[in-house]
């Protein structure tokens, strides 16, 4: 049986299609008192408080978003952009209260991921690590961690879960209860390879980060060969280089030598400013550091989500810019 038609989402993309997005906002109230069926309804509220939300007018999207958790109860997202506006308010405790019953799947994965990234930044560890270890379940019943399959079932690619876990790991000192999962999930998953997660926690584990950065520079070479985009392999080798080279200098100029095309993420050239960041703070470069960071926070307010510090090797240093996000929250 196909799925009934949702008025108020074909509303808001075709207003988006024609340029118009804020229109809906004026457009929203003459479809409140039409009959609207349970998803509309929960669409209508949803997108009520969001383009509030938008506007950055976020007591306007707290009060929308309590109308909306009244009038839909079981509607995660709305719960979700609930709690998500007390934390914008400074009301961290009952904020992660509500995260802590929205975990996957009750909220699509970009919500329980992002309930998992305001946990790194508020040093939420175990909450952290408990919104994403809530994915492991449904991986398992699956018996398979192929990227499309679980990206077209509604999950994150395994890779991402698994270094959203290694960051509160790290952090939180879990590194042998990340093992034992990582041990447990190549027994029971299949069509993905471990062995360079398991490189990675053995460098986790041992301090020493030379066999990973070996096998991303393998990585890096046949992305060469094949034609492939080369900016992610290189930038992370050069990220994770940077923490064994002692020449600072080699370590600066390897970073600012890897190239980057319209074809690569636009978001790894903040992670050059980040890892050239630190290079400035062990130099005691207090001038060149400040300017640096100024511009990724520019372009990263809210820092880079766990996955990431992870992949890159940035997460010790990324620690440290905490207390300035938190310093100026909410993000402008």
């Amino acid at each position: 049986m196909s799925k009934m038609k949702n008025r108020i989402d074909d509303l808001a993309n075709r207003l988006s299609r024609e340029g118009r997005a804020g229109d809906i906002e004026a457009q929203l109230p003459r479809l409140r008192n039409q009959r609207l069926n349970n998803d509309e309804l929960e669409s209508w509220h949803h997108l009520w408080g969001i383009v509030a939300f938008q506007r950055g007018d976020h007591a306007t999207a707290l009060s929308r978003f309590e109308e909306g958790a009244q009038v839909c109860p079981s509607s995660g997202v709305i719960r979700f952009s609930l709690a998500q506006e007390r934390l914008f308010l400074n009301d961290r405790e009952r904020a992660f209260l509500d995260f802590d019953e929205l975990l996957f799947p009750g909220v699509p994965r970009d919500y329980a991921l992002a309930a998992a990234r305001y946990a790194y930044l508020w040093d939420e560890l175990d909450r952290g690590w408990r919104y994403a270890y809530a994915f492991l379940p449904e991986y398992f019943k699956l018996g398979i961690a192929d990227d499309h399959f679980l990206y077209v079932r509604g999950l994150p690619f395994f890779g991402q879960t698994w270094a959203y876990l290694a960051a509160f790991a790290i952090l939180a000192k879990r590194l042998e209860e990340l093992s034992a999962i990582t041990v447990d999930a190549e027994k029971r998953l299949s069509e993905f390879d471990f062995s360079e997660l398991k490189l990675r926690l053995q460098g986790y584990e041992s301090g020493n980060l030379t066999p990973w950065l070996t096998s991303v520079e393998e990585e890096a070479r046949r992305a060469e060969r094949e034609g492939w985009p080369e900016g992610y392999p290189s930038m992370q080798a050069a990220a994770i280089a940077a923490h064994i080279n002692v020449n600072m200098t080699a370590a600066r100029q390897r970073l600012e030598s890897v190239k980057l095309t319209e074809k690569d993420f636009a978001w790894l050239a903040d992670i050059r400013t980040l890892a050239l960041c630190e290079l400035a703070s062990h130099a005691g470069d207090g001038e060149g550091e400040k300017r640096l960071k100024s511009v990724f926070l520019t372009r990263q307010p809210l820092l880079f989500e766990p996955d990431h510090a992870v992949n890159f090797d940035v997460l010790g240093y990324q620690e440290l810019l905490k207390r300035d996000v938190c310093a100026s929250w909410p993000p402008r």
